[in-house]
């Protein structure tokens, strides 16, 4: 397998700090190794798929399904290309011609060369000196996804299949091997089947897996022995029980509290909040921070200018759920001085070093100045009405410490590093007291559950019933009415009291949990 890559190198262009693969012509992997036996008697290896290759007495219908999708498509683009819209751009161009004098007939034959010169040019392969395409490479890639290769589709099947079931046929996920048999090795092989007579397409896969039984059984009873347990969810009879994803969590969060769009009128929740500020010894704090403070889109504030830390303000570790976010209809509308459109790529997030390097840099320029500094606090009043964005639309990974992180998701630096799914305190902590359960908890004027709170006839029953089937999308049984109820007249306020019914249902296990 590594002679398939012997070839390869990896290089950086110094102009354009583009990173590209190239091959060289001499490979770099030897038999024997190197400091065993002598040097001359290592000899290349030669390339060659380690894994069996299915052989078949007569053709599968699997695979005839397959050419025979693939045919309809070629015929299908074929006959795109054929497709007769009128004349062409030379005939066109030939009748123009002969309508027009000689002054504008060579005008227009001019700037017609001019054009073709231009297509000639963009022809050029400026990266063919150094880039060579690697014919190894692509005969590995060939072997992987040849339709007799049966590993590549049961793996992916059972990737997408512990996905939505939350067990895949073979455990661990990727412990393919001879002592390891997959628990349901019929159902296996006919999804991955399935999956190559479609051409692998995902979505004909996940329609089979979410349409069946077997991804609409219910969770084994409560009072089941871990054994029994296993062995029912082994054998498709009841499907795991298991936390959403992060992100799926951080959104529906987001969605349940309606943290997507404002849902406090403007000064409905004006704050105080105090910043310590370094100040040049003898100078007067600032009274006015909005030069010097940057608002992020989550309600968290960032020094911009200045070194100082929140004192119980947003920067306390409080707003662990910001991240870096893109306002993507912003970002497409956004112009620049001569009114034309700011390309995207151009849109970059300074990295984690050259932030420390212009932190280094200005505190070498303070040594330098020989200044003294002194700490003083600085009191604001802030609009505490966070919007939170979905999870879809920041970075990813998300950094350290981030909601999303806290529950799992991998930081992507290594190809084995896992989503973990496994409980800790830190999650229940971040649940019962990080900012965005509180936000998504508090009731805005804006809500529609608002009017059912305050006014001349408050409706405390149809305030419960719409606050569960917000969470929890279900109406709550007679119990719950009443115990709902309870909790929302224990409040100092009605609102104060929805806000504790709502943190109790974000909190329960039957919105973190998967029916």
């Amino acid at each position: 397998m590594a002679a398939y890559y012997g070839k390869t190198r990896r290089y950086e262009s110094q102009l354009t700090k583009v990173v590209y693969a190239t091959e060289q012509d001499q490979t770099t992997v030897l038999w024997p190794p190197e400091g065993v036996g002598p040097v001359e008697a290592r000899k290349p290896i030669p390339a060659k798929f380690p894994f069996p290759i299915s052989t078949f007495a007569k053709q599968p219908e699997f695979i005839t399904r397959l050419e025979a999708l693939r045919a309809e498509k070629l015929a299908a683009a074929a006959a795109l290309t054929k497709k007769d819209d009128g004349p062409s751009i030379d005939d066109l161009l030939a009748s123009s011609a002969a309508k027009v004098d000689k002054a504008t007939t060579g005008k227009l034959a001019e700037e017609i060369a001019q054009a073709e010169a231009k297509t000639d040019i963009r022809k050029i392969d400026v990266n063919k000196g150094i880039y060579r395409e690697s014919e190894l490479r692509e005969e590995l890639a060939e072997y992987i996804t040849d339709p007799r290769n049966p590993l590549f589709s049961r793996a992916l099947v059972n990737r997408v299949w512990k996905t939505l079931i939350g067990r895949g046929f073979v455990e661990p996920v990727d412990d393919f091997r001879g002592d390891n048999p997959a628990a349901l090795p019929k159902a296996l092989d006919y999804l991955a089947e399935e999956f190559v007579a479609s051409d692998y397409d995902l979505r004909t896969l996940v329609r089979l897996i979410v349409t069946s039984d077997s991804y609409q059984r219910v969770h084994p009873p409560q009072d089941t022995d871990e054994p029994t347990r296993q062995k029912m969810e082994a054998h498709l009879l009841a499907t795991p029980v298991r936390r959403m994803m992060a992100e799926s969590m951080y959104d529906s969060i987001v969605t349940a509290g309606h943290l997507f769009e404002t849902k406090h009128s403007p000064g409905k929740n004006e704050k105080t909040v105090y910043d310590i500020v370094r100040v040049v010894k003898g100078q007067k704090a600032p009274t006015d921070l909005s030069k010097i403070l940057a608002s992020k889109q989550n309600g968290g504030e960032a020094m911009a200018g200045m070194a100082g830390k929140s004192a119980g303000g947003e920067g306390s570790g409080y707003a662990l759920e910001s991240a870096i976010e893109l306002d993507f209809n912003a970002l497409l509308n956004e112009k620049d001085d001569d009114g034309a459109e700011v390309a995207l790529d151009e849109m970059k997030v300074m990295s984690k070093e050259q932030i420390e390097a212009e932190r280094m840099m200005a505190m070498r320029s303070e040594r330098n100045m020989r200044m003294e500094y002194e700490e003083k606090k600085v009191a604001r009043t802030i609009d505490d009405n966070p919007v939170f964005n979905s999870s879809l639309r920041m970075q990813s990974p998300a950094p350290d410490g981030h909601f999303l992180r806290v529950f799992g998701q991998p930081n992507r630096t290594e190809l084995g590093d896992l989503r973990d799914d496994s409980a800790s305190m830190r999650q229940s902590l971040m649940m019962l007291n990080g900012r965005i359960t509180h936000e998504a908890a508090r009731v805005g004027d804006l809500e529609p559950i608002h009017a059912l709170l305050t006014g001349k006839a408050p409706n405390p029953d149809a305030a419960v019933k719409m606050a569960y089937l917000e969470i929890l999308t279900r109406y709550p049984n007679t119990d719950e009415l009443a115990e709902g109820k309870e909790i929302i007249a224990a409040g100092p306020t009605p609102l104060e009291g929805m806000a504790d019914l709502r943190w109790v249902l974000l909190n329960c296990n039957e919105f973190r949990f998967l029916p």
